[in-house]
């Protein structure tokens, strides 16, 4: 048996040599920009995302690697599904699961109490156009006097973050806090009210999982990876037509929790839970291979054919 964890693209092509069952994932695939943001994408994403679909026909039908896989293991929910079905995977052989899982660090800690902390705000991630640092800057321009945002991260968009924020006025209320270690993470964001998350081309949101886990509320698009991992009882999601509507529904968000921090509160249980219950490492890894255990004991059980024909 052998289980190809990468590549997670259900595009990219495997070559399982004879004679072997395998499984393929987990796939987190077939993610690009809403519709309202695709004058963001470069050429080549717009070109990849016109020829997405017509390309998984052709892979299907030429390597067939999905179609001779025992499990096809699916982290990136429906859109992923769909693009393993024009790559000819029957729907049987696909089995959902988690994209990535948590360190039990994560759930040894008590969980934050973020309705207790000011309206502070954070952001974390490379400092690149989907990531959407921009659209959390612009709306604090329209939240509270109060909030406050940190941005944890670097990267090529970085000094115009910067002067966004002087000509909004905002250097005030807007921290350029450098790179976190990822030891320190559970410590520095237990200070905050939410995190914004307005990443827009995001296949899972490990960030998401992370701030789950320690009770630490999020707003995130209602698009992408943060979907399947948060329901509307454990993040609050807003919609992703156009920039101007995300900018007034996160700042719209930030007033909310800012007014009322029972329903801060009330996230960050029901988050924690979820995490607890879902996301440690050992569980995560364990529905992976019990998936391979199953396809390697069926193709042992299977008959023995003799013989030529």
């Amino acid at each position: 048996m052998i289980h190809y964890l990468c590549p997670i693209s259900p595009v990219e092509q495997r070559f399982p040599p004879k004679g072997y069952r395998y499984v393929i994932g987990p796939l987190s695939g077939n993610i690009f920009y809403p519709e309202g943001f695709r004058h963001l994408a470069g050429r080549g994403l717009r070109l990849q995302h016109q020829a997405y679909r017509p390309l998984q026909m052709a892979l299907g039908l030429l390597s067939r690697q999905f179609t001779r896989a025992s499990t096809v293991l699916v982290s990136g929910y429906d859109r992923t599904r769909e693009a393993l079905g024009w790559a000819g995977c029957p729907e049987a052989r696909m089995q959902d699961v988690w994209d990535a899982g948590l360190s039990p660090d994560f759930f040894a800690r008590p969980r934050i109490q973020p309705g207790r902390n000011p309206a502070h705000f954070v952001w974390i991630g490379r400092m690149v156009p989907y990531k959407g640092a921009d659209l959390a800057i612009r709306a604090l321009a329209l939240a509270p006097q109060e909030a406050r945002l940190t941005l944890y991260g670097d990267g090529p968009d970085r000094a115009e973050l910067e002067a966004l924020a002087r000509d909004l006025g905002l250097m005030s209320r807007v921290t350029f806090a450098g790179w976190l270690a990822h030891g320190d993470l559970s410590e520095a964001l237990g200070q905050y009210r939410a995190l914004l998350f307005p990443s827009l081309k995001e296949a899972n949101g490990i960030i998401v999982q992370e701030c789950m886990a320690i009770g630490l509320p999020v707003v995130a698009l209602r698009w992408g990876g943060p979907v399947g991992l948060a329901d509307d009882t454990e993040a609050l999601f807003v919609e992703a037509q156009n920039a101007a509507q995300v900018e007034q529904d996160l700042a719209a968000a930030m007033k909310q929790l800012t007014e009322d921090p029972a329903l801060a509160e009330a996230l960050s249980e029901a988050a924690r839970r979820k995490a607890e219950n879902e996301f440690p490492w050992p569980q995560v890894a364990q529905s992976w291979y019990s998936a391979a255990r199953r396809a390697q004991d069926a193709a042992a059980a299977e008959p023995k054919h003799r013989g030529g024909g």
